[in-house]
């Protein structure tokens, strides 16, 4: 086991071809993570907080065009 601190800013550059492959539990702790790229994800994403794109809220949007029975809603709005 290795335990590696890292204090103050710092800056790692990853080539666009190069595969990082981490295993076991990880945690990053900050204000804010961007992420400036598509993410792919093989597994579960839980969040503890709420989830948006754009203005849609995942736990407090509503839809348009909502009829009982069988039929589709239209798409979500904030």
């Amino acid at each position: 086991d290795s335990t590696e601190t890292i204090s103050g800013a710092r800056n790692t550059i990853v080539d666009k071809d190069s595969i990082e492959t981490i295993s076991g539990n990880h945690s990053i702790t900050a204000s804010i993570t961007d992420i400036n790229n598509n993410v792919n994800v093989n597994g579960t994403v839980d969040a503890t907080e709420q989830v948006q794109v754009g203005s849609i809220k995942l736990t407090a949007h509503k839809h348009l065009g909502v009829q009982s029975g069988a039929s589709l809603t239209g798409l979500p709005t904030s």
